[in-house]
């Protein structure tokens, strides 16, 4: 029986590689977790849960460089939804990932006049 000499190495806790030396691990459960490593370094994790953090996340990986089909299968997400997160992060920076029903937590809308009478 012919034995493997460079058997591969085991995938480490269910790391998905989105190139440029990235990978991402997932954890499932009530709050989602996802983190992010760099050559096997520890990056940044993220509440999956929360919209806007993931919204964030989103993006910030793919500016270092992730492979956007990796990541959006990665994290369920579809292609057009991450090009979407991109363009809104573009023209409006972090206010753009955020939405409307988020923005008027207090009641108010976020484009509403403000007046101020001194």
């Amino acid at each position: 029986m012919q034995q493997n000499l460079f058997p591969s190495p085991p995938k480490e806790n269910n790391k998905t590689g989105l190139d440029a030396g990235l990978e991402i691990e997932i954890t499932k459960g009530i709050k989602p977790k996802a983190k992010l490593y760099r050559t096997g370094t520890f990056i940044k994790i993220v509440d999956l849960s929360d919209k806007v953090a993931k919204r964030l996340f989103i993006v910030e990986t793919v500016e270092l460089g992730a492979n956007q089909s990796k990541l959006a299968e990665a994290i369920n997400v579809s292609r057009q939804t991450i090009h979407n997160y991109r363009a809104a992060y573009k023209e409006f920076g972090k206010e753009g990932l955020i939405n409307r029903s988020q923005k008027s937590i207090t009641g108010c809308q976020a484009d509403m006049p403000v007046f101020l009478y001194t």
